[in-house]
């Protein structure tokens, strides 16, 4: 839970840079926390507003409660019904950074839209462990 006696102060920066040419939408963004960014993440561990946020790993770019500084990377293509979003962050240290690589593909269905995702996830836990993950899923969201 999120303490909200937490009086710590935080910062924060980002930018972000983008375009569209022909369809193709395509964005890099930059951020950096300070080791105190409580107040970035809604509630304990949720996502941030930041332009770097993760696609899966949701919270990973300004992680509350974190000891660290971070900074973070965000490379985003948008073509038709494909994305392909990439977020890397950084600590400085050998351990708590996040690699992350996401697919996805949408198709609209009248008043539904299904969207298939191929995630990619390598997580630094620790100096001597690295996790990493793959996973397909699929989404189905109605318009109402």
């Amino acid at each position: 839970t999120h303490s909200t006696a937490d009086t710590t102060d935080s910062s924060a920066a980002a930018v972000k840079i983008g375009t569209e040419i022909a369809g193709v939408g395509i964005s890099a963004a930059f951020s950096k926390t300070d080791k105190s960014t409580h107040s970035l993440n809604n509630l304990a561990g949720g996502a941030s507003k930041l332009y770097t946020e993760a696609w899966w790993n949701i919270g990973k770019v300004a992680a509350a409660n974190t000891v660290d500084d971070i900074t973070a990377l965000n490379i985003t293509i948008e073509v038709g019904g494909f994305g392909l979003y990439a977020t890397s962050t950084d600590t400085g240290k050998e351990y708590n950074d996040m690699k992350e690589a996401v697919l996805t593909y949408k198709i609209p269905v009248g008043n539904f839209e299904a969207t298939m995702a191929y995630v990619y996830e390598d997580l630094q836990e620790s100096k001597d462990k690295s996790n990493t993950d793959t996973r397909i899923q699929a989404y189905l969201v109605y318009s109402f």
